[in-house]
């Protein structure tokens, strides 16, 4: 499961910021995770809890939020959010040569520090 190595690398991430910013303790981490991120956000949750016991996130909540994936079309040059698992072809013109542009990301957006 791999989301214990990137629960391990949030965690040094967390503890970074907040030394940075003299601050004692996260509270809130905020994520974005892409539907095509790889990452399982129930199981980044659950290895979450288990990693942060001892850190600077020992009492923080973890909020995640879901992006959708989008593709750019370099037939039509638009940008359009897509729900098919295949995305080789453009949802508005139909044509493929489709790149996604968002969602295979994981992002801290927000900490919460005291």
């Amino acid at each position: 499961m791999h989301e214990f190595s990137i629960v391990s690398s949030l965690i040094e991430n967390c503890e970074r910021i907040a030394k940075e910013n003299d601050a004692k303790l996260v509270v809130e981490v905020y994520l974005e995770i892409g539907r095509r991120s790889g990452v399982n956000a129930v199981l980044l949750q659950r290895a979450f809890e288990e990693f942060k016991i001892g850190s600077v996130c020992e009492r923080a909540k973890l909020l995640v939020e879901e992006v959708e994936v989008e593709v750019f079309c370099e037939f039509c040059k638009k940008q359009s959010q897509v729900v098919e698992i295949c995305y080789t072809k453009c949802p508005l013109c139909q044509n493929e040569g489709v790149k996604i542009v968002k969602g295979t990301e994981m992002l801290i957006k927000r900490l919460v520090m005291e």
